[in-house]
């Protein structure tokens, strides 16, 4: 039997379809974790929805947690078992509005995509009541745990408590903190002001509200005694 040997031509291709390859493998990495991660925020995060009525859902996208993004085609699609609505977005400069109904009472998992890379936020599961039905009020450390995903905390500070895992968790692992509420208001509302110049500038001012302030507070300082500032 002969042996067939690849000539130097050949083995020229060869190796140059393999570093290709590796360019390419190693561009999409450089994509995701270089130039290509981002945040998303929603703006304003109902406590419920309620099955047959729309649902206006806004949210931004930030470029390593900072820049504002205003030139995505981001989705979002709502889940309860087999059931799945698609929402219809709209962009307003950087601000993105999604709107949706769903037509079932029960559990819906909202997940949006960014369209920027495999940059997706999946919220902790929001009730849908039927449209008689009253809400059961949220704790504000349960309210603040899910604003703490919804916010786009949990991609930056890791908290075991929060129940689900961020995706670039770089800063302050926030599972065990407790901080005094003065200070966690100040960091909160005005990072820029209130962090030393090298943190501000990693960390965005969301222009949260006062009562999401409080419910992140609660959460963040849920059943820890240890004070730090």
């Amino acid at each position: 039997m002969s042996k067939r040997f690849l000539r130097p031509f050949q083995i020229v291709v060869v190796l140059l379809a393999v570093a290709a390859a590796f360019v390419a493998i190693h561009s999409r990495a450089d994509n995701v974790y270089a130039g290509g991660w981002a945040t998303i925020t929603v703006a304003d995060l109902p406590d419920h929805f309620v099955a047959g009525q729309t649902v206006n859902l806004s949210f931004t996208v930030r470029q390593h947690g900072v820049k504002l993004m205003d030139d995505l085609t981001p989705s979002l699609i709502a889940v309860n078992g087999a059931a799945t609505v698609t929402a219809s977005i709209n962009r307003e400069g950087s601000n993105y509005h999604a709107k949706f109904t769903v037509p079932k009472p029960g559990q819906w998992a909202i997940t949006i995509k960014s369209s920027f890379g495999p940059n997706d936020i999946t919220l902790l599961p929001i009730q849908a009541l039927a449209a008689n039905n009253q809400a059961k009020a949220l704790s504000e450390a349960e309210r603040g745990r899910r604003l703490y995903v919804a916010k786009g905390c949990l991609q930056c500070h890791k908290n075991d408590n929060a129940g689900v895992n961020g995706r670039f968790p770089w800063a302050t692992d926030l599972t065990s903190k407790h901080y005094t509420e003065n200070y966690l208001a100040r960091v909160l509302a005005t990072p820029e002001k209130a962090l030393p110049p090298k943190d501000h500038a990693r960390m965005p001012n969301l222009n949260l509200k006062a009562g999401e302030i409080i419910s992140l507070t609660a959460f963040i300082n849920a059943g820890k005694r240890t004070e730090t500032d």
